[in-house]
């Protein structure tokens, strides 16, 4: 299948600034009200922890889409690698095709001005979250460094096409302390691969025959072990995508 290049700009980082300024305190304030009623409520941090996670996801993941999957996998902690497809990747999200298309006949580009074969060529297109326009997709995925190989040209339909392989591996990952708007919500996924027991005193209630109503009911101590997530690799397997070229004829 031919995808057509995105024509989409990159946001300038004056953009990104104003939007950090805008949002990150009233992330913050969200967080932190999650951990004020955590404390109210007698329940610990990493209870705390969960709630934002979960709240997280209510909000700002598509039910039932990727990223609120890998968010689950993560959560549960098996640590067993999950499988994608770069090539369903490029389908679905038109800045991320922009830029490895891009990339790729960028690198065509310059090994022709030395009289080098495309089909001699390799390379890695560094994909960052800027460049995503599907937010699940960025959710699921964060950044990725996408490794591709071109096996050739040929034409189709009138117009020339790069044979080429893609494929990836990236580790599901939170980043805590890296500046980001969202930098409570990553320190709430990082803490859960730490996390604590919360033993609790519960109200019982107890049926005594003949005693006054205070004493019909009594505490008791309750003990909640949450699971420990884990961080798991994300794998691409090798597919073969075919990139329109953007300029030059057929050289292989």
């Amino acid at each position: 299948m031919i995808l057509n290049v995105s024509k989409r700009r990159a946001r300038p980082m004056s953009e990104i600034s104003s939007e950090t300024s805008t949002y990150k305190p009233v992330i913050d304030l969200a967080c932190a009200s999650v951990r004020l009623r955590g404390e109210l409520t007698g329940h610990n941090e990493t209870w705390s922890d969960l709630q934002i996670m979960t709240l997280a996801k209510e909000k700002k993941m598509r039910r039932g889409g990727r990223a609120e999957h890998y968010l689950d996998h993560y959560l549960q902690g098996s640590g067993t690698p999950m499988q994608f497809s770069v090539r369903t990747l490029l389908d679905e999200d038109p800045g991320v095709r922009g830029r490895v298309f891009r990339e790729i006949n960028a690198a065509v580009l310059a090994a022709a001005a030395k009289k080098l074969a495309s089909a001699s060529l390799s390379g890695i297109v560094a994909v960052g979250q800027p460049n995503f326009q599907n937010i699940d997709w960025q959710y699921a995925t964060g950044a990725l460094n996408i490794q591709w190989q071109c096996a050739g040209e040929e034409v189709r339909n009138g117009a020339v096409v790069l044979i080429v392989d893609v494929w990836c591996r990236n580790l599901y990952r939170w980043h805590p302390g890296a500046g980001r708007v969202t930098d409570c919500v990553h320190r709430a996924a990082a803490n859960l691969q730490n996390p604590q027991p919360e033993t609790r005193l519960v109200l019982q209630p107890a049926h005594v025959p003949g005693a006054p109503l205070y004493a019909q009911s009594w505490f008791s101590t309750e003990t909640t072990n949450f699971q420990k997530a884990k961080d798991f690799l994300m794998v691409a397997p090798r597919e073969r995508i075919f990139v329109p070229k953007t300029a030059g004829k057929a050289m292989s």
